[in-house]
């Protein structure tokens, strides 16, 4: 008989990683510092360039960002249950920072993290046991990047990777096709305004979220900005193959272990306005270039009024 979804899961995480904790123990969770010192010059050009490469819209048909609606329910596999809790604690953290609200305990989880010393197994399995929820046949109501990358994903040699999983719904949150999977989901909602260049009648809401990390490539990684690293990905739809190496951003967390260079121990103040920038644009905005010309606007005021309050404090 066939195993179900969070009985596949708990195998995984039982047989894969048995609950070691990555070799350390993480610190006591505590408020993460909202601000990194950012090197370089903070150019209009710079930030068009830092929104530019970090987004990537739902689908290329759709052409929009997606976000969580009101509340997510991040869930950890892999680990001991106290060290799990402070990488949960952390992305719960940043959401509630962005308005968003944490599902009760035992709430069922959207955004999975899966850390395994075998993520290619892991990756496989996800894709031909549970390939429908990762919208591997291009499911009615779900957007995503793609078979093609769905399989670029499984393939990944990153030490995380992340499937993002969206679904179109209208200016109201409803959905605009009937759930297959479940027999007690609403009838499709027929949409009756008219589309424009600026706003359309519909949106794209994250449905899940699945990140993989690789167990065996985290040494010399601090478990803080590890955490935000999952969150950054865990809240926006951030371009998997974008290369991160010169931004002033969380992502970068990697390439600069792997350079010896200094290494972040948390979300950059980009970052953060970031991801303001995003739960503040217009969701149901003619294009994701609209939507990112919006969240630059919004960096650039963040980064305005924080230099002022860095300038008065001197």
């Amino acid at each position: 008989m066939a195993l179900g979804f969070r009985s596949f899961l708990a195998a995984i995480a039982m047989s894969a990683f048995a609950g070691a904790a990555l070799g350390q123990t993480p610190p006591a969770p505590t408020a993460p510092p909202d601000k990194v010192t950012v090197v370089g010059q903070q150019t209009e050009e710079a930030i068009r360039n830092f929104v530019g490469q970090i987004a990537e819209p739902s689908s290329k048909g759709q052409n929009q960002l997606a976000r969580w609606d009101r509340s997510i329910c991040p869930g950890l596999l892999g680990l001991k249950p106290q060290v799990a809790q402070g990488f949960v604690d952390r992305i719960a953290y940043r959401a509630v920072n962005i308005d968003l609200q944490i599902g009760a305990p035992g709430c069922k989880s959207n955004v999975l993290v899966i850390v395994s010393p075998k993520p290619d197994d892991v990756a496989r399995e996800l894709y031909d046991k549970f390939g429908s929820r990762m919208g591997r046949y291009s499911e009615r109501g779900l957007e995503t990047q793609g078979r093609n990358k769905l399989k670029t994903f499984v393939s990944s040699d990153k030490p995380v990777r992340w499937w993002h999983v969206a679904k179109t719904v209208t200016e109201d949150g409803e959905s605009l096709h009937t759930d297959s999977m479940n027999a007690d989901a609403s009838p499709p909602v027929t949409l009756r305004s008219a589309a424009s260049m600026i706003k359309r009648p519909t949106r794209q809401d994250f449905a899940s979220i699945f990140v993989i990390v690789d167990a065996n490539r985290m040494a010399g990684v601090d478990f803080n900005a590890l955490g935000d690293y999952l969150a950054m990905i865990s809240l926006a739809q951030v371009d998997s193959d974008m290369d991160a190496t010169n931004l002033p951003s969380i992502l970068n967390l990697f390439a600069k272990r792997d350079a010896s260079q200094p290494a972040l121990t948390g979300m950059t103040e980009w970052d953060i306005a970031y991801l303001h920038g995003l739960y503040g644009a217009q969701r149901e905005s003619g294009s994701a270039q609209r939507q990112e010309s919006e969240i630059a606007s919004d960096i650039r005021k963040t980064m305005k009024k924080n230099a002022a309050k860095d300038e008065a404090a001197q």
